[in-house]
This record gives structure tokens, sequence and C-alpha cells, in this order.
């Protein structure tokens, strides 16, 4: 206090005062304000009746701590009404980040635009956050997702995106030209090892050669998730090995012995407990039907199982066929005569009707079918007992020692049809007439052609046989040329006697004996024989000569 008296002793005009007070009053707040301090907490602490503040009681309000009238009455305190609380109210509260409304925009949960304190848009999520409204667009447009530069350079990969287009996707994801056309290489993918084996093996790939534009077998490996390290043994496996069933056909088909089939079958990969029971299973058996026969002819026995048996039972087993059918196939291997063999132990009564249509039954036959093979074949078993044949009937009708009722009866018997037995009657009665006309024509034409009828006697009973004019006139004139050739000459044996009797002169004589065919020389040969000497004038002994003119008379 000596200090204040002292200073207030110096400054005496009223600006003086002013300062002196402001000084002082700095000076005794920060010397007593531990005291007042205290002095604070212990009336707050007495008398709490200190208010919340307008802003505090709008948060309040939006947090649900205070209902709307208690809000009301801390905000009235401070002198706020309750207009003014509602827009503190709106003020207090935050709206979603700028990415939040991005995000919602884009899933169409808020709309684009709309402004108020009630509209939940986009544009107005913007204006409640710390953002000027300038940059929303910017906001908007970052909403839009784009691809990443990995997909879009798998994009590129699959041609879904040319380079330029899949080139500017990346560099708006912050990835440069260079880095993206790694990228690009690390997204495509190489052929698998085992394709790549297989490529090399076939010549499609040389084995050597790096870098991104090699298709070597090499880099197929390194652009695959292999180590390199692995390429030789993936090369190594491109060269194809048999298989382990390999190893067991080579043994049974005697390629190889049984140790070296076990052997080499062990190395394919396959498990050696399990040769046997597979080289049991290996090659083909006979065929039941195969099997039967080698059954049947005593070349196997029918029973007999296991992987050294050889019979009937184990060929069957050894198919794909399931052991039901077993008994069946067996059965099957009992002989069954054909149809015709069957036919034919009928009709000789080797067996009856009953057995002959069971075994027809067997053979596929319907029951029409058996009907009529059975009466054929008693038709035939009785041929012999009748005794008789349609050839025999109709030969008995042509010689007329049966009508026509009775040979048409007995055709019946022969399973003839009536059309045909009509036929048959009808080509008989032809024959017959045929033949009767054809004799009688060749009586006239030898009594005609001997001179015993005149023509006009052939023609009336040539038409009395009901041959037609135009006919009888062709016969006629056949006949006469044949009637003008029948010229009866003299045999050797009259001429040499008319000669021997002077009938005939030497030259006449030998002229009859030439137009009969002997030469001079024979002529005078027999005439001599006749004189029972030699002729003067004896001919040389020369062939025939030539034929000359016809003598009439004669020739």
């Amino acid at each position: 206090m000596a200090i204040a008296a002292d200073l207030a002793g110096k400054f005496t005009g009223a600006a003086e005062q002013l300062f002196l007070w402001g000084v002082l009053s700095q000076v005794v707040g920060t010397a007593g304000q531990p005291a007042l301090t205290e002095l604070a907490a212990v009336a707050n602490t007495a008398h709490p009746l200190t208010r919340l503040s307008p802003a505090e009681a709008a948060t309040a309000l939006n947090r649900s701590f205070l209902d709307q009238g208690s809000a009301e009455a801390e905000a009235a305190a401070a002198g706020i009404d309750a207009g003014r609380l509602a827009t503190m109210r709106l003020l207090a509260g935050t709206a979603p980040g700028s990415q939040d409304l991005a995000a919602a925009v884009r899933r169409g949960i808020i709309t684009e635009a709309g402004t108020g304190g009630g509209s939940t848009s986009f544009e107005q999520g913007i204006a409640e956050g710390n953002l000027l409204n300038k940059w929303a667009p910017m906001v908007r447009a970052l909403a839009e997702q784009i691809l990443s530069p990995a997909d879009a350079a798998s994009a590129q990969v699959r041609n879904f995106l040319d380079p330029a287009a899949a080139g500017k996707v990346a560099g708006q994801g912050g990835v440069n030209a260079e880095t993206f056309a790694t990228l690009v290489h690390l997204s495509a993918d190489a052929p698998a090892p085992q394709q790549l084996a297989e490529a090399l093996r076939r010549g499609l790939i040389p084995p050597a050669g790096t870098g991104p534009d090699s298709t070597s077998f090499r880099q197929g490996i390194a652009e695959g998730r292999l180590a390199d390290k692995w390429t030789d043994v993936i090369k190594g496996l491109a060269q194809v090995w048999p298989s382990p069933a390999d190893a067991l056909r080579a043994t049974l088909e005697g390629q190889v012995t049984h140790a070296d089939g076990l052997a080499l079958y062990e190395r394919l990969g396959g498990d050696p407990q399990f040769f046997q029971v597979l080289f049991d299973t290996e090659g083909s058996a006979p065929t039941p039907i195969e099997a039967l026969e080698l059954a049947n002819r005593g070349i196997i026995p029918w029973d007999g199982t296991g992987p050294a048996a050889v019979s009937y039972h184990q060929a069957f087993l050894e198919g794909p066929w399931r052991d039901k059918w077993l008994d069946a196939y067996k059965a099957l291997g009992q002989y069954l005569p054909p149809p015709e063999t069957v036919r034919t132990l009928l009709e000789t009564e080797q067996i009856t009707n009953a057995q002959a249509a069971d075994l027809w039954g067997k053979n596929g036959m319907d029951a029409a079918t058996i009907a009529v093979y059975t009466a054929a074949a008693n038709f035939a078993s009785t041929a012999d007992t009748r005794g008789l044949s349609e050839s025999a009937v109709l030969d008995l009708y042509y010689a007329q020692y049966l009508s026509s009722d009775d040979a048409g009866k007995l055709l019946a018997l022969f399973h003839a049809s009536p059309a045909n037995i009509a036929l048959l009657l009808a080509y008989v009665d032809l024959r017959r007439a045929t033949a009767a006309v054809t004799g009688s024509v060749s009586r006239i034409q030898a009594l005609y052609i001997a001179r015993k009828i005149g023509t006009q006697t052939a023609r009336d009973a040539l038409t009395r046989l009901k041959i037609p004019p135009g006919t009888v006139d062709a016969i006629i004139s056949d006949w006469d040329i044949a009637a003008s050739v029948n010229v009866k000459t003299l045999t050797e044996a009259q001429i040499a006697d008319a000669w021997s009797l002077g009938v005939l002169d030497d030259a006449t004589a030998e002229a009859e004996l030439e137009a009969i065919g002997y030469t001079p020389y024979d002529s005078w040969v027999l005439l001599s024989v006749k004189a029972k000497g030699p002729l003067p004038n004896q001919p040389a002994r020369n062939v025939a000569p030539p034929l000359g003119t016809v003598v009439p008379g004669v020739t």
C-alpha cells in the first residue's frame, strides 16, 4: 500500500489517475488471482447458480441431453430467444464429411441439390461443413470411382482399354508412363509351367531368352510364380514318361519280365502293393460267346475261378458283364437247330409238332409263322404216301385219264389256288389241242410231199383244222418246195445192172454214177467189177469234179 500511496502522490492529473488505476488493477489482479480464484470456487460451491451458455444449450438439445423447453430456458437466461436458439442449434450440428457426402450422392442416398436447414442434399452438406461452396464440384467429381492403375493395366492386357486410354487412367491414379508399362507386364499371365513344358517339347517356343518381349521357356517361368531355380526341373518334366498302366501292359505283352515290369511300374509312380492285382486285370478275356464255343468243344472247363484259372466262369468274370448273366449265357451255349433243320426233323417225324413249335419259338418265330411252317412240314411228310404230284395229275389229265373236275380236286390237295388250278388245266388243254393239230398237219404234209394227195385235198384238210386261210397258203407254198426236191434217184446197183443188160451205154452209165456222187475213176471201177474185168479208157484218179448243171430226172 505504501507503494500505491507513493504512486498516487506522484500522478495527480486525470489521465495520470486512469493510468495509475489501470496499472494498479493489473497488479492487484495478478497478485490476488489465487485468492480470488479460491474465493470464487467457495462461492460457486455454496451457490451453484451459473447457467449454460446458449451455444452449450443448443449442443445439449442436439444431443438430446436437454429437451426443447429446458434448452430454451437456458438460452433465455443469456438473452437468446427461441428463434435464435434454433439457428444456434443448426450451427452446433456437424454435417457428414465431404467424402461421405460424395459417396452418399453416388449411391443415391441423398440428392445432388437442395438448400435450407431441413435439406439433406450434397449441396447443403457441403454448406454445413468447413469447406467453402466453391469446392463442391471438385468433391463431387472425386466421388466418381476410377480404375486403379493395376486395373487399368489389366484392362489394357485384356483389350478392354487401348494403351492411350489405359495410360490416362493410370496417370489419374498417380502412376507415370514408365511405371505403368511395368504394371502392364506384371498384369499379363504366362502359360502354366505344364503348358510351357509342352510348348517347349513341341518346339513352339525356344528354351532360352529373357525380357518382356521374349516368349521363351525361361521367360515364361520368370513371368509365373515359380522361382527361377525350378526352371530345369520343369524342363525335365516336359519329357513325357509312360504311365504305370503302360508298364502293366508291357509286362502282359511280354516286352519285359515280371520283375522288370514291377520295377518299371514303381518308377513310373505306381504303388507296388497294387501291381499284381492290377496286372491280373489287364488284357481281355474271350467274349461269352467265344468262351461258350471253347467250353462246348472241351478246350476249357466250365467251372473254376481265380487269376490263374482258364475256364468259362473265369472268362465271364474277366469281361465287363454282370455276374447275374452268367447262367443265361451258359444256357445260350446249348445248340439250337435252325428253322429249316427243325422242319426236316418234323417232316421225317423225328420230333412232334409241339417240339417243333418250341424250337421254332426259340428261333424267334411268332405263332402265325410257326403254324405255316408246321402245315408245310406236315404236307411234305405225306408226299411219299400220296404217290402223286402236281405234274403227275397234269399228265393224267393230258392223257384224258382224269376229267377236269377230278384233276382240279387233286390239284386242290396240293394247296393250289382256284385261279392257278384253272390256269394249269387250261394250259394242259392247250398242249393237247396243239399236239393234235401238229400231228394232223404233219400227216397231211407227209402225204402231200409223197404226192399221195393233191393241193386241194391238203388245203381242205388244213381248213377243217381251223388254220387261217393266209397261214394255209403259206404252208402249202412251203410244202410245194419240199415236194419239188423230193425226187427218187437210181442206186449204183440199179445203174450197174442197167449197164450190164445194155439198157445204158458206157457214157450214160458213168454219167449216172457221177450224178449220184461217184468220181469218174470210181464209176469205171464199179462198172469193171460188174463186167468182171477192167474196162478200157481208165480215167485218172482225181477228186470229184465240182458240181455242174443239175441233170433233170437224175438229181
